[in-house]
């Protein structure tokens, strides 16, 4: 994915160098952000950490990022995220880089001066062969449900970006780099002017809506030009939501 302005905004953070350990703090970043459901918030956390730590920037050390991870981020998610969502990231991180180190010190808060934070996709990062690679939009306002069914697209190696508005549609249309299929909350206030949007810049892609009623649900989808699309309840489980995708892709 080729680089954008916001994601070089946060080089001063989590190192801008080129070997392999900027990818890991640039997935730690992105990893917060989906946490936190917003740019700001992810930024503040991660600057709290870093003065805890004594630090200008992220760990390039895979080790040395788990270890901070446990130490200085922990205790700040705890508080504003809660335990589910913390664990989860944390148990992610530790199995992307380093599968041994789990268990480490906690310490305290501090303040520190927020900067940019990237909205980068994420993409799983396991060695096993991918059976399919796709990249995802999801459109949901509940940031604790988005945040979860991010972690378990990751996890089959799906690409993912999250927008709350219209206006962010510009920040993942890029040429070259199509959207495969958009999951949309109907609920969401914008969700028939981002599926407008979405179609317009990728007239092949598929959208996977959860709606409380599928009869408004096909109504809406149906005028919108799409070719594919599927209606799922805004009850459905990830996994379910993950099969509809494979479904309306391999259809």
């Amino acid at each position: 994915m080729s680089s954008t302005p916001k994601q070089a905004a946060i080089a001063p953070a989590v190192g801008g160098g080129d070997s392999s350990y900027a990818g890991d703090a640039q997935s730690l970043a992105a990893r917060l952000e989906l946490a936190y459901g917003e740019p700001a918030a992810a930024v503040l956390a991660l600057q709290r950490a870093l003065v805890l730590a004594g630090r200008e920037e992220v760990p390039e050390d895979p080790s040395e990022l788990v270890a901070f991870v446990h130490a200085r981020l922990v205790p700040i998610l705890l508080d504003e995220i809660g335990p589910r969502l913390t664990m989860a990231l944390a148990a992610d991180l530790v199995a992307d880089l380093a599968p041994s180190s789990r268990t480490l010190p906690v310490d305290s808060q501090a303040d520190g001066a927020p900067q940019p934070l990237a909205r980068v996709a994420l993409r799983s990062r396991t060695s096993a062969p991918a059976r399919m690679e796709l990249s995802i939009l999801l459109v949901d306002l509940d940031r604790v449900w988005r945040s979860m069914l991010a972690r378990d697209l990751v996890r089959v190696r799906w690409g993912v970006s999250v927008i709350d508005s219209v206006g962010e549609l510009g920040e993942v249309v890029r040429p070259g780099e199509p959207i495969d299929v958009a999951i949309v909350d109907l609920l969401h206030p914008e969700a028939p002017e981002i599926i407008e949007g979405v179609v317009s810049a990728f007239p092949t892609v598929a959208v996977v809506a959860r709606s409380s009623s599928h009869a408004r649900a096909y109504t809406l989808l149906e005028g919108k030009g799409l070719y594919r699309f599927d209606v799922r309840s805004r009850e459905a489980p990830a996994e379910e939501l993950i099969e509809a995708v494979r479904r309306i892709v391999e259809s």
